[in-house]
């Protein structure tokens, strides 16, 4: 299986993982270099076995130590050291396909307490035109662009200054084009047992 990307170590290691597992044994690559990390020294990740390939093999060519298992459930934990715990996570990412996502003023997201944010969800082309738009209206604010997971943070005293809700849009939008003001005449309906007593 992992014959492209390196050979399985069949050592004392390995051999003591013999029992375990739902197929009979774990595959190893590298256990002594698990084994020579300490306990807060590992950095560890669960991928599935085509993105693992990928991901060691890109280790390899980086000269990055790691050791992998396959895990019964045929996915691959990966484990490099904290050390190369950041190039892990950029092979990763760059394996992946995934985008970087960018924050816009971070500090102020971490400054608000939880309770006084307001989130507002959206793509990042509107997340870009209204973090824009807060800025020239000078309203302090976060955002992440992040595809179509981007957000807008402002202050929860400050929400109405940065977003119209969609309620009150739609009573303008009505205001604006004259229907709001045609309601039905209501005649005053008797009731039939009226005056009957």
């Amino acid at each position: 299986m992992y014959a492209s990307i390196g050979k399985i170590a069949h050592t004392d290691a390995a051999k003591e993982n013999g029992g375990k597992g739902e197929k009979g044994k774990y595959e190893t690559i590298n256990p002594e270099y698990y084994a020579s990390l300490g306990k807060d020294d590992k950095h560890t990740r669960v991928e599935s076995i085509d993105t693992a390939r990928k991901i060691v093999a890109e280790l390899q060519k980086a000269n990055i130590p790691y050791s992998a298992v396959v895990r019964k459930n045929d996915t691959v934990a990966v484990t490099v050291s904290k050390a190369n715990a950041e190039a892990y996570k950029q092979i990763e990412s760059a394996v992946k396909g995934e985008r970087a996502v960018e924050y816009v003023n971070p500090d102020y997201f971490k400054t608000l307490p939880k309770q006084e944010r307001f989130t507002q969800r959206m793509d990042e082309g509107q997340a870009r035109k209204k973090s824009a738009e807060l800025t020239a209206k000078g309203v302090e604010h976060s955002a992440v662009f992040g595809g179509e997971k981007s957000a807008v943070t402002v202050a929860k005293k400050d929400s109405k200054k940065a977003f119209f809700s969609r309620g009150k849009m739609q009573r303008d939008a009505q205001r604006i084009s004259g229907r709001g003001q045609q309601k039905p005449q209501q005649t005053p309906k008797m009731r039939n047992d009226q005056g009957l007593e």
